[in-house]
């Protein structure tokens, strides 16, 4: 009788030592990756910017510092009890002299690229 009752306190140490293992590492594990999918989206979101101004002609500095300086908003959307999200980037178009919105006829190069941008040595 001893030996069973050794056996069934074994066991729930046991049990009680997953329960812990599963609330303090795999859950918050499971959390960080939701939070870095998010990061995740809201970064794709930005380099996907970058990819749509260098389409007009801007060089990849150039779009870097246009989203760095314009007043543009980042908005992360969901749906309640689903498990995804959307990120989206808005970029005013009154910043600049030509139309960025999407058109049938596609994105119309207008710079030529003659507009050097300073970049830092360790760049060059």
């Amino acid at each position: 009788m001893n030996a069973l009752k050794a056996w069934i306190l074994r066991y729930q140490l046991a049990s009680l030592v997953l329960l812990t293992v599963l609330l303090a590492v795999v859950l918050p594990l499971a959390l960080d990756i939701f939070r870095l999918n998010l990061v995740g989206k809201y970064r794709q979101a930005c380099l996907n910017a970058i990819e749509y101004l260098k389409k007009f002609g801007y060089s990849g500095a150039q779009a870097y510092s246009i989203l760095g300086t314009a007043p543009v908003q980042g908005h992360i959307s969901g749906v309640v009890d689903v498990a995804n999200a959307c990120a989206t980037l808005w970029l005013p178009t009154q910043i600049f002299d030509f139309d960025i919105n999407p058109s049938a006829a596609g994105p119309i190069k207008h710079l030529d690229g003659s507009v050097a941008m300073p970049l830092s040595p360790d760049l060059v």
